[in-house]
């Protein structure tokens, strides 16, 4: 990993953050990393398996949860709207058989810590995903071509005052 010619071992890691423009991770504390991004940047939150029994209704807050990406403008951690990001949270879905893991979140641990929620494994379904990349990808090109479109906008502006000037 090379950043502007600086060797691997003196990059911060904010640097890093700070030129990507897409994360992708589960819920935990890496995904503070968002904070660090640049505005209009995606992140993809791949959260649990919803839980819904007679006693909890966790990490379902969309009749969609499992069936379809969810997009928004919020994080699912503290710093939520902190900064302008494209979020969109893929659930959780049953994996096939034969897959080892634990995907199934324990609705009494969970009850009493809410780290239980980061415990188990995430199975997503690869078509949700590919729809989330598909629609992130348009979103990132509305961006870029928006930016550049401002950039060349804003770069003739200043050759007309540079030749107002002299």
């Amino acid at each position: 990993l090379r950043c502007r010619g600086i060797p691997r071992y003196q990059i911060p890691l904010t640097s890093v953050s700070e030129q990507s423009e897409v994360l992708v991770g589960t819920l935990g504390s890496a995904m503070w990393w968002a904070v660090f991004m640049p505005e209009g940047s995606g992140v993809v939150w791949l959260m649990p398996k919803p839980l819904r029994s007679e006693e909890h209704v966790l990490f379902a807050p969309d009749p969609l949860a499992g069936v379809s990406p969810i997009w928004g403008s919020s994080g699912h951690l503290e710093y939520q709207a902190l900064r302008n990001l494209r979020h969109v949270s893929l659930y959780g879905v049953a994996p096939p058989a034969g897959v080892a893991g634990n995907f199934e979140l324990d609705a009494h641990g969970v009850a009493s810590s809410m780290m239980a929620a980061l415990e188990p494994d995430v199975y997503i379904d690869s078509g949700q995903f590919g729809l989330a990349m598909a629609d992130l990808t348009k979103h990132l090109r509305r961006r870029f071509s928006a930016n550049s479109t401002r950039r060349g906008a804003e770069k003739e502006l200043r050759y007309k005052q540079h030749d107002v000037h002299n």
